[in-house]
């Protein structure tokens, strides 16, 4: 299971600028761009390992308030629901399940482990 959040609809993964390297950096695209990643992950290991029974599914628990969102500057999305149960996520944006684009995040993230 994988958690995300409705934010994955603030951004997609931008593989030209992944770092915010050559963008300004802005907080919530960066979340965004990180639950987007989240789903991506969740649709390629389905993929992946569909053969041996194995599905990945991507849930958003809603809204869990912590000291977190003093950061947030009282921006948030979701719903509030401290116990953080996860339903699963509806009204996924397309690119968040474009099977090229979850091919191509898993192939990144193995280069990325390779240089660790």
């Amino acid at each position: 299971m994988v958690v995300s959040s409705t934010g994955h609809m603030l951004s997609p993964v931008v593989f030209d600028d992944v770092n915010f390297s050559f963008r300004r950096y802005d907080p919530w695209l960066a979340y965004g761009q990180s639950k987007t990643a989240n789903v991506l992950f969740a649709v390629e290991a389905t993929r992946r390992w569909a053969n041996d029974g194995i599905t990945a599914n991507a849930v958003m628990p809603g809204a869990i308030y912590t000291n977190l969102q003093r950061h947030t500057e009282g921006r948030g999305s979701g719903t509030v629901d401290g116990r953080g149960e996860a339903p699963p996520l509806h009204g996924v944006a397309r690119y968040a399940l474009d099977p090229d684009s979850a091919a191509r995040l898993w192939t990144y993230s193995e280069t990325l482990l390779a240089k660790a």
